[in-house]
């Protein structure tokens, strides 16, 4: 099934041109590709565009069970929950579905790949798109920066069953089962590992509601438990800077495009309100 998505091309583009990549991923979210790519009202802020606006070609798609990405027998937009991963995108399977998108993010990396001479691919999601671009990152060496919106998370936290991360859920990893965390055979921070060298960046707004969680008898909350397992990895491998943890004033469940621009590139953005007319119109759905 062809997965729907926009591309987006800076100024300036040519085929023979040498320029950065980014794939970004959408979560829960009703808005999906569109958010990413052209709603600077939503939580996803159009950071698809916005990075094309700062010089950087991006891909946009649609989730899998999300936007115009229906699977057989998905009557509605925005199914991604249990019954959808039950029913339909794990064809009865339940947790089979992060599975499923690491496979199409590994798809949309390769068309990303395609679209010019890339020097570099970054990964950047959030929510639900967070979790997605950390397994990308993980296991796909094409991969450079990551930035990991609103829900890195432990994954003590996934395996509680009195938090709603059930399509985040991996068996035999993080199955969704009233057991200890202890007894999981891998955490966030073992995905850290994965990611290094390279950059990792646990972005949160203060006001997210997903940072603040507790699972039962934790003394801190699942973004802070996943994020100082991964500065401890990244310390003891010698790369303390490559691990940045950074909430946000005032921002909640959401991405914010300056900070993600100036991780990525070093350099602080000239912000303009025009956002959309400041891009290339040349963009297309692939």
């Amino acid at each position: 099934m062809p997965i729907p998505a926009y591309v987006f091309f800076p100024p300036g583009f040519s085929s023979d041109g040498v320029f950065p990549g980014a794939l970004v991923v959408h979560g829960h979210f009703t808005e999906a590709k569109e958010g990413l790519g052209v709603q600077w009202d939503s939580a996803l802020h159009a950071i698809g565009l916005y990075l094309a606006q700062q010089g950087f070609v991006t891909l946009a798609p649609d989730t899998r069970t999300w936007g115009s990405y229906l699977v057989a027998n998905e009557a509605s937009n925005g199914h991604n929950d249990v019954v959808a991963a039950a029913q339909s995108a794990a064809g009865g399977n339940f947790g089979t579905l992060p599975q499923q998108t690491l496979i199409d993010n590994l798809l949309s990396g390769t068309v990303l790949a395609n679209q010019a001479q890339l020097r570099s691919i970054a990964v950047q999601g959030l929510s639900l798109g967070s979790d997605q671009a950390m397994w990308l990152a993980a296991v796909d060496s094409r991969i450079g920066d990551a930035i990991l919106a609103g829900n890195y998370i432990s994954f003590g936290c996934l395996n509680d069953p009195n938090l709603n991360h059930s399509c985040q859920t991996v068996p035999g990893m993080s199955a969704r089962l009233a057991a200890p965390a202890s007894r999981l055979l891998l955490d966030a921070g073992d995905i850290a590992g994965l990611i290094a060298p390279h950059r990792l960046y646990a972005m949160w707004g203060d006001g997210d509601s997903q940072f603040t969680q507790t699972i039962l008898g934790a003394s801190t909350t699942c973004g802070q438990s996943a994020a100082d397992s991964a500065r401890a990895v990244y310390g003891a491998l010698g790369l303390s800077t490559g691990f940045v943890e950074a909430p946000i004033h005032g921002m909640v469940h959401e991405i914010d495009t300056t900070s993600s621009y100036q991780f990525l590139t070093g350099k602080t953005p000239v912000d303009q309100l025009d956002y959309g007319t400041q891009v290339s119109v040349r963009w297309s759905a692939v």
